[in-house]
C-alpha cells in the first residue's frame, strides 16, 4: 500500500542584529579647543581628558571632566605642571595621574602629578624613574601605576617603572648653592620699581661676607640696578641698584635654619619681613629699573652659601597678612599679580640630577631659569630636600564641634606667634589626605559624607 506523506518543515527566521563588533554613538565634543596628543583616564563614573597640542593655540594644560549621565563636559583645574603634550595618563583608585611628555618650549619632562577630583586640585609627586621622555606608555593594575618606553630626540627606551602611591608624599625640594659659583639665571619677570614683592625661603650655611640669594636686577660690583635680597654678615640688607646698602635692622640668629624673606615696595617705601614679621627699618630709596634676574648670586659676585626654596615674584605690593597666609604652603601659580613662581620641586634630593638643569616657573609666563655650575650630585651643589614645616609648632587640644551629616568645625589652642595653620584630614584608612588652611584657630570642614569616619 502506497502511502503519501506530506512533510511540513517549519522554518523560523529569527531577526537579529549582531553586536559582536559593538557600536559607536557620537557624544558632546571634548571641552576646549581641538587637540592631539593629550591624555585621558577615568575615575569612578567620570572621564577626564586634558593637555595636548592645539594647532594654532600651542601646547595645552587645560583639563576637562566628562559626565556620561548628562553628556556634558566641565572644565576642571588646569594640569599642575607646565603645558604638556605626548604625556602619559592613568588612574589609581580615586586619583588620576599625568607625567612625562614635552612642555610648551619643547623640553622633555619626567615630572609626575596627581589629580584629586574631590578637591579639584593637582599635587606634584615623585618624578617618573629614569630619563625625561615623551611618547611613553602607561597603565595601572590594582594600586600600582606603570610607565615605560618612550623617546628623547630619537633615542628610544624600553625601561619600565612601577609607581606606588604615597598619599602623604608631596615633592618638596630646594637647590643647595655652594657659595663658589652656583647660580640660576632667568628671564627678567618684570621691570617695575614700585609696588612689587619679592619672596623666598633661604637656609644660610654661612653668615659671613656679602651674599645675594635673590637678585631682581643687575650688579657686577661696579654698577647695577634693581633690588637684591642681601646678607651682609648676619644682617639682612636691601641692596639698591648695586651701590646702596640699607640695613633692615634684622639679624639672623644662626646658620642652618630656614627663614622666610619678603621685600615689599609700596608707594615708594620698601619694607622687609622675616618669617612674616616686619623688620624694624623702612627704606625710601628708589632703585634703577632692573635689567636682569638671578637666584643665588649677582653677576659673578656675592654667591650665596646655602639652600633656596619657593621664590615668588609679584607685581603688586602684598600685605603682611597675605605674606603670612602663604608662608606655610605652596601656592598654585595662578594668583593675581604673580609673575614668576619657582617651587623648586624637581630632581631627586641628593641624587644624580645631571639632566635636571632647568628651574621651572609654573606661572603662565614661563620665566624658566637655567642652572649654572651645579655639580647636580651629592648633598651639595644639587637638588636637596626643601623647607617643610617652616619651623612651625603643631597646635594642641584639637576638638571637633558642631558636627552635622556633611560638616564639622575643628578647633584648637592658638600657637603663640602663629600666623596661619595648615590642616590635613582624611577618610579613616583611605590613605588620601585633603589639605586646607586658615589664619584663625578654627576651621569648618565641609563636603563630608554621612556615616563616614574621618581623622
Amino acid at each position: 500500500m502506497k502511502k503519501n506523506f506530506t512533510l511540513l518543515i517549519a522554518i523560523t527566521t529569527i531577526a537579529f542584529r549582531s553586536h559582536a563588533q559593538g557600536t559607536w554613538t557620537q557624544k558632546s565634543d571634548v571641552g576646549g579647543t581641538a587637540r592631539l596628543a593629550g591624555v585621558g583616564f577615568s575615575i569612578g563614573g567620570k572621564g577626564y581628558i586634558g593637555t595636548g597640542d592645539s594647532h594654532g593655540y600651542g601646547r595645552k594644560k587645560d583639563f576637562w571632566e566628562y559626565d556620561p549621565s548628562t553628556n556634558a563636559w566641565t572644565q576642571k583645574a588646569d594640569f599642575g605642571g607646565k603645558e604638556r603634550y605626548m604625556a602619559v595618563g592613568f588612574s589609581i583608585g580615586s586619583k588620576g595621574y599625568i607625567g612625562t611628555g614635552l612642555d610648551g618650549f619643547g623640553f622633555y619632562k619626567n615630572d609626575f602629578w596627581e589629580f584629586d577630583p574631590v578637591t579639584n586640585s593637582w599635587t606634584q609627586k615623585a618624578d617618573v624613574g629614569g630619563s625625561v621622555r615623551d611618547l611613553a606608555v602607561g597603565f595601572s593594575i590594582d594600586s600600582k601605576g606603570y610607565i615605560g618606553t618612550g623617546n628623547v630626540g630619537g633615542t628610544y627606551f624600553n625601561d619600565f617603572w612601577e609607581y606606588t602611591p604615597d598619599t602623604n608624599f608631596v615633592q618638596n625640594n630646594a637647590l643647595n648653592f655652594d657659595g663658589a659659583n652656583d647660580f640660576v639665571s632667568a628671564k627678567l619677570p618684570m621691570n617695575v620699581v614700585d609696588n612689587f614683592t619679592l619672596e623666598t625661603w633661604i637656609y644660610p650655611t654661612l653668615l659671613s661676607g656679602i651674599q645675594v640669594p635673590l637678585s631682581y636686577g643687575f650688579d657686577n660690583g661696579f654698577y647695577g640696578d634693581g633690588v637684591s635680597i642681601t646678607l651682609d654678615g648676619n644682617g639682612l640688607q636691601i641692596l639698591f641698584s648695586g651701590i646702596t646698602f640699607f640695613s633692615t635692622g634684622y639679624t639672623f640668629p644662626s646658620v642652618k635654619q630656614w627663614y622666610h624673606i619678603a621685600f615689599v615696595r609700596n608707594n615708594g617705601k620698601m619694607h622687609a619681613y622675616v618669617n612674616g614679621n616686619l623688620a624694624p627699618n623702612t627704606a625710601n630709596i628708589t632703585p634703577y629699573i632692573p635689567t636682569s634676574f638671578r637666584i643665588g648670586s649677582q653677576n659673578a659676585i656675592r654667591f650665596f652659601h646655602g639652600k633656596v626654596d619657593e621664590v615668588h615674584i609679584w607685581n603688586i605690593a602684598r600685605t603682611q597678612a597675605e605674606i603670612q597666609a602663604d608662608m606655610i604652603g605652596s601656592i598654585n601659580g595662578n594668583q593675581n599679580g604673580l609673575v614668576a613662581y619657582f617651587p623648586f620641586n624637581q630632581g631627586i634630593a641628593g641624587g644624580d640630577n645631571s639632566g635636571v638643569t632647568r628651574l621651572d616657573d609654573i606661572t603662565a609666563n614661563n620665566n624658566d631659569g637655567t642652572l649654572n655650575n651645579f655639580a647636580l650630585t651629592g648633598v651639595g651643589s644639587n637638588w636637596v630636600e626643601g623647607v617643610s614645616n617652616r619651623g612651625c609648632s603643631s597646635p594642641t587640644n584639637l576638638s571637633a564641634k558642631n558636627i552635622t551629616s556633611t560638616s564639622a568645625k575643628l578647633k584648637w589652642d592658638s600657637v603663640p606667634g602663629g600666623k596661619a595653620y595648615k590642616i590635613l584630614y582624611q577618610v579613616l584608612n583611605s590613605g588620601a589626605w585633603t589639605q586646607t588652611r586658615t589664619s584663625t584657630n578654627s576651621k569648618t570642614i565641609t563636603g563630608l559624607s554621612e556615616g563616614t569616619r574621618y581623622r
